[in-house]
């Protein structure tokens, strides 16, 4: 489904909130994006326990929309600059179960929030967050939650004024976001 989304199969309704869809982006090469991606990620999510190393994997790709390649973005930014990503990380285990999730989706927010205000030219975001979860009487490191944001969705939040007093929000207009039960 995610796969989907970020081919542009499936399409997501427009919204008429007067923000340009296409925030204003800085060129950089494809080698300094990715490092300036992997910073602000490993920044935001900070040590992690028992593994203080969050930050899984992070790929970078070309945007490929579906039907006729456009060759600029709304805003008239060149769209072979824009990239999208994948990011895999471990949630963090909160004390108390019932505050999982919403720790959770706490951290997607400020993920999305950091990259999308960071002035780098990233299109669709995918946060895969890894938990240790029980199967078959053992635990093992599983995907426990998936959060997707495509490029329209995310060019209509007007992410430098909200706050954490609008997580909610955000996870609510998401395209596709899924959690497993065990988690929760």
């Amino acid at each position: 489904m995610v796969t989907l989304f970020a081919t542009g199969v499936l399409g997501v309704g427009s919204s008429s909130s007067g923000v340009s869809p296409t925030p204003t982006t800085i060129p950089v090469s494809a080698s300094s994006l990715y490092s300036r991606v992997y910073k602000l990620v490993v920044k935001q999510l900070g040590p992690g326990y028992p593994n203080p190393q969050r930050l899984v994997a992070l790929q970078l790709s070309t945007v490929r929309p579906e039907g006729q390649q456009p060759t600029t973005t709304e805003g008239g930014s060149a769209l072979s600059d824009y990239r999208s990503l994948y990011i895999e990380y471990r949630l963090l285990d909160h004390p108390l179960r019932s505050w999982r999730l919403k720790t959770a989706k706490s951290e997607v927010f400020t993920l999305l929030k950091v990259l999308y205000t960071s002035g780098l030219p990233i299109y669709n975001v995918e946060l895969d967050g890894q938990f240790m979860l029980p199967d078959h009487g053992k635990l093992r490191e599983e995907r426990a939650l998936l959060a997707y944001i495509d490029h329209v969705t995310a060019g209509t939040i007007p992410w430098r004024t909200w706050g954490r007093d609008h997580e909610g929000q955000v996870w609510g207009i998401l395209p596709f976001k899924s959690v497993d039960p065990r988690f929760a």
